[in-house]
């Protein structure tokens, strides 16, 4: 009797959602270990992939970029003795082409994937990445949502991972307020509930929303000056609370950190009135909040 040692490189390929990785490690060991009768058998790696149906066909980055032309007419593919012909001429490669890479996350897209929908005509290629063993669709983001208006044009276009689009949604919102949802998300999504989540996800927008109103109203009155010159009457400090900055004595401070701090018989740079609170310029990027009474008209 004799033994025969191979090394053994497999590419399977499972579809479906919450693929249990060890159980499916172990139905593979086990139906070749009978198919074949191998003594021992162990499959250390894995990938998880959430890829449809439409799947095709993978290559490479470069092998898909190489091949982006301004030409509108089909090239032809031939995958298995079956031929496909795709356009290889979408904004999409264009700007997959300039940057590859998330602008939130730093994710990158580096395979193509041959996809047909079953109500298209032709196929087209999906960029993706891998995160945490998974595959991520890379997507083209429009910086100006077109609900808002934003046009299908490149200078429009931005690439983003398909997490961090779906944390945007149709919001007019920066990079880093995505950024900051993208880290609660990766932080929290395995330690509360999903509608956990997604409260407090929706807290983070909502909160930078304020913050963007609250500026637009100062924004608003920088024309209408108070009349006179104010004195502020106390010590005080500015703390950040809420998004917000506001000037409170220096002796209310309680273990919080304060960013500058205004000594009694001190000038005021007064902008506008707004609910008897002055708001006040600290500097160019920052404006602060003081109650009346704490406020000497002269």
């Amino acid at each position: 009797m004799h033994r025969l040692r191979v090394g053994l490189n497999l590419n399977v390929e499972f579809l479906g959602e919450d693929l249990d990785e060890e159980n499916v490690k172990k139905e593979i060991e086990n139906y070749i270990s009978k198919k074949f009768d191998i003594l021992n058998l162990k499959i250390t790696s894995n990938e998880k992939t959430n890829l449809s149906p439409n799947y095709i066909a993978e290559t490479d980055y470069d092998s898909v970029i190489n091949l982006i032309s301004n030409d509108p007419s089909y090239k032809t593919f031939k995958i298995k003795n079956k031929k496909y012909l795709v356009r290889m001429n979408t904004h999409r490669y264009f700007l997959f082409r300039e940057n590859n890479t998330c602008v939130v996350c730093g994710l990158k897209g580096d395979r193509f994937v041959l996809e047909k929908p079953i109500e298209d005509t032709h196929p087209h290629f999906n960029l993706y990445a891998i995160e945490n063993n998974s595959y991520v669709l890379m997507t083209k983001d429009h910086v100006l949502p077109k609900c808002l208006g934003g046009k299908d044009h490149h200078s429009n276009y931005q690439t983003m991972c398909s997490t961090c689009n779906g944390l945007k949604g149709h919001n007019r919102i920066p990079i880093f307020v995505i950024k900051q949802l993208r880290d609660f998300l990766n932080e929290n999504k395995s330690k509360i509930s999903r509608k956990q989540l997604n409260v407090s996800l929706e807290n983070i927008k909502n909160s930078y929303f304020l913050t963007v109103k609250h500026n637009k109203i100062i924004q608003d009155h920088t024309r209408k000056k108070v009349a006179g010159s104010i004195m502020v009457v106390n010590d005080m400090c500015i703390i950040e609370k809420n998004n917000k900055f506001h000037a409170i004595p220096i002796y209310e401070n309680k273990k919080q950190n304060h960013i500058a701090c205004i000594k009694r018989n001190t000038l005021l740079n007064s902008v506008v009135m707004i609910d008897n609170k002055y708001v006040c310029v600290l500097n160019k990027n920052i404006f602060y909040e003081i109650e009346k009474n704490f406020i000497k008209i002269i």
